[in-house]
């Protein structure tokens, strides 16, 4: 199971560069924190199959292209790690572990124990559902935030008229009394990445 096309005629540096301006972060961070995920990749997978990824794992979802055109190949699954990444807390030495939690953040169990789905994308996992909608149209344009909560383990797609689906890590901490930071990124500060991600492989002649 993948979600949209892939493609490597924008380089992932370049979406960075974007990102950095849309949301008003130095560029450097980003590129720093790219380069983190690349070095950290392998010693944080712990097996997981990415199936919205064609069933890489981490350590290959960063993997660089080479030859023309090459870098990191740009698709749903790989922006939507990145923006986990971005939104997850901690040292930057743990961001790919905490990131690949939150990626398989699980929709809740249903009071008979049946593991339910995300009602607008059908996804059962955080990042699995983050990358249909980095990849469907209708559904990008419905999303209006996206959430995440490191320490207790909770990521959110919030879409409009009050319809949010929540994910909770297989390891989500007991919520205690005390306050918990959730980060917050507002699609519409990123609504130039459809297109990038989305766009139509070359045609040859």
């Amino acid at each position: 199971m993948s979600f949209g096309p892939t493609t490597t005629m924008v380089k992932f540096n370049e979406v960075l560069a974007r990102l950095a301006v849309a949301l008003d972060e130095p560029v450097g961070d980003f590129v720093e924190l790219l380069r983190v995920l690349r070095l950290t990749a392998a010693d944080a997978d712990d097996g997981r199959a990415f199936e919205w990824a064609n069933n890489a794992r981490l350590k290959t979802l960063f993997r660089r292209q080479y030859g023309p055109g090459g870098g990191v190949e740009m698709n749903a699954a790989t922006v939507g790690f990145f923006l986990t990444a971005c939104l997850t807390e901690g040292p930057r030495r743990e961001i790919a572990e905490k990131a690949l939690e939150m990626q398989f953040a699980a929709s809740p169990l249903t009071t008979r124990g049946k593991r339910t789905v995300c009602p607008k994308t059908g996804q059962r996992y955080f990042g699995a559902a983050l990358a249909r909608v980095l990849s469907d149209r209708a559904l990008f344009d419905d999303v209006v935030e996206i959430r995440v909560c490191t320490k207790p383990g909770l990521a959110a797609l919030v879409f409009k008229n009050n319809v949010t689906s929540m994910f909770f890590s297989v390891r989500a901490r007991k919520i205690e009394d005390g306050m918990y930071r959730t980060a917050h990124l507002s699609v519409d500060k990123i609504r130039f990445l459809f297109d990038l991600i989305n766009q139509a492989e070359p045609t040859t002649a």
